[in-house]
């Protein structure tokens, strides 16, 4: 007796749709990232936080120490410059409203940026000596955390993101930018792994060089 056993159709039907999953969150992830690209500019958030409690004990010594004046130092930025007056960091307000705290390297160069834009959002970007972003943190408007690793040429290779639903994704691009590998982990713990040909070709949107 031949016994011939058939792929069950509520299979195919549940694998269509564990593909058809991954794919909706690879394609939100490739969103985020090129939201990224407005949305973070930061580095460094002990240096920054150092920074910031230095200004304050230079403007107002009053904020350090046991007994406060209670006086206010109001300035729309705050420069510091080491012994030869060279300028190794800034922090104030840019032209769109963004709060901005940046640390310079002996050239005069960001290597370090901490920034809160206008609408609110954090983030947190390492610059490299040629003026590149290799590592760069935000928290997106929907509350999405993203963070985003490039190569020398400034070009995004791989994205780590988390979303507010819980939903944790892994994406890595080649030298080019383009999507070539994704995971994804539900909040309900469902996980999947994908590999993209063509549904997914182009270059990955995480960040620029500009500052």
């Amino acid at each position: 007796m031949n016994d011939t056993t058939m792929p069950d159709p509520a299979d195919r039907t549940t694998l269509r749709e564990m593909e058809d999953r991954l794919r909706a969150r690879m394609r939100a992830m490739e969103e985020d990232r090129r939201r990224m690209r407005t949305q973070v500019r930061v580095l460094g958030l002990g240096f920054g936080l150092t920074l910031s409690l230095l200004a304050l004990a230079l403007f107002a010594p009053g904020f350090v120490g046991a007994a406060p004046t209670g006086d206010i130092v109001e300035a729309q930025s705050f420069r510091l410059v080491d012994a030869d007056g060279v300028e190794r960091g800034e922090w104030g307000i840019d032209a769109d409203g963004n709060t901005r705290l940046s640390l310079l390297d002996e050239r005069r160069q960001p290597r370090l940026n901490l920034t809160v834009l206008q609408s609110g959002s954090p983030g947190m970007a390492l610059i490299s000596d040629s003026g590149q972003r290799r590592a760069v943190l935000g928290l997106l408007p929907d509350e999405t955390t993203t963070l985003v690793f490039a190569d020398g040429g400034g070009i995004p290779r791989a994205v780590l993101g988390l979303t507010r639903a819980d939903e944790a994704n892994l994406v890595f691009a080649d030298a080019e930018g383009v999507t070539r590998m994704g995971m994804g982990l539900a909040g309900d713990g469902f996980g999947s792994v994908m590999m993209p040909q063509d549904t997914l070709a182009g270059p990955v949107q995480g960040q620029d060089g500009s500052d």
